[in-house]
């Protein structure tokens, strides 16, 4: 799939990732074309199938474990941490309050103090 964009046609795509297959993949791309499978006709069909075949399976729970441990490494790092950060928030279960506190936990303590001081927190819960 490294160069699949480059190709116009659906079929030479399909044809394009089939041919840098191995192992399981492999025979799971030969069952379709000995079965002249439907999904060899169009890319997109054929991507999703490939995906919920091989895709990860639990991807929420990786998101969810992602968005514990993301850290902002250095202080002028903050787009590549927000990059990195919204990857992972957006396939977590997390409500939104939940993820903004994450968020800030994984900032660098400069940053993070100076928005709590811009926004800070209700003084209540009522």
């Amino acid at each position: 799939m490294v160069y699949a964009d480059r190709y116009i046609e659906d079929e030479t795509k399909i044809i394009y990732i089939i041919s840098r297959l191995y192992g399981d993949a492999m025979n799971w791309a030969a069952s379709l074309i000995e079965n002249h499978d439907e999904y060899l006709l169009r890319y997109d069909s054929f991507k999703e199938k490939f995906k919920s075949v091989f895709g990860n399976s639990d991807s929420i729970f990786i998101a969810n474990q992602k968005i514990r441990t993301i850290k902002q490494k250095r202080i002028g790092d903050i787009q590549n941490y927000i990059l990195e950060f919204n990857r992972y928030a957006d396939d977590s279960s997390w409500n939104e309050s939940a993820t903004m506190d994450v968020f800030l936990t994984g900032l660098q303590d400069q940053i993070a103090n100076r928005i709590l001081e811009m926004f800070p927190s209700p003084k209540s819960l009522l």
